[in-house]
């Protein structure tokens, strides 16, 4: 681009104006400025000087805002998305307790609509059978059995009500589910005499893309579904 003036390559302020002669043009943004920002990066004014909004390191759906009382814009956590619940027709109560370590809900089929979203919250309908005590959490392992996220809030399963109730675990970090995840409950001190019960059918075909799942010394220390794969429970998830 040419500027008027002088000779040699001194290069005079210019605007980029591009209804005045020899002022730069209007600056080309598609793939051809460049500037010292990384991939995703925003830039907006503090009112004197251009500044760098950066991307999200790890995006975990943050929205841009601008918040009350503020001069720029942010990333912020994004807003949770509607709350989605699968009911049962039919019960057939099980859950934690001697041999069962952990219970839950796998994924069995691409066709979930829990598939590949990721999920914040999931809620189960639970209640107290006895005395357990302890912190209870829920776990996501994958397909071959790894430990893939954790709830970050615990609920004490001595304070579980002798009624089945909803009880809603979060996760710090949204978990994207894949085929083959187990969504389950564990922790704390249950066993004989101190279960905690789990609302669910282990015997009739609910849905074709999840089943109830356990682990424990019961099954060996392996995980086993129940009904082929078709069981269901009553549960929630947000994303």
């Amino acid at each position: 681009m040419g500027f008027s003036g002088g000779g040699g390559s001194q290069t005079l302020p210019h605007t980029h104006d591009s209804n005045i002669a020899n002022d730069g043009g209007a600056l080309q943004f598609n793939n051809v400025t460049q500037g010292t920002m990384g991939a995703g990066d925003l830039t907006y004014s503090d009112g004197s000087h251009l500044q760098v909004l950066t991307y999200p390191a790890i995006p975990a759906g943050e929205t841009l805002q601008a918040e009350a009382a503020s001069s720029a814009p942010a990333w912020v956590a994004g807003a949770a998305g509607p709350e989605i619940c699968y009911a049962i027709t039919t019960l057939n109560e099980d859950g934690l307790g001697a041999p069962t370590d952990f219970y839950g809900v796998e994924i069995t089929d691409g066709s979930s609509p829990v598939f590949a979203k990721a999920i914040k919250t999931v809620s189960f309908w639970l209640r107290i059978n006895g005395t357990p005590s302890g912190n209870g959490y829920v776990y996501i392992y994958d397909s071959g059995g790894a430990l893939q996220a954790t709830s970050d809030s615990p609920i004490q399963w001595n304070n579980l009500e002798a009624g089945w109730s909803k009880y809603t675990f979060t996760f710090a970090t949204p978990h994207t589910i894949a085929v083959g995840d187990k969504i389950v409950i564990g922790g704390g001190t249950v066993g004989i005499g101190q279960e905690v019960s789990f609302y669910g059918d282990q015997s009739t075909s609910q849905t074709t893309f999840q089943s109830l799942v356990e682990y424990g010394s019961g099954t060996g220390n392996t995980w086993v579904q129940f009904n082929g794969g078709t069981s269901g429970a009553r549960w929630c998830y947000t994303t």
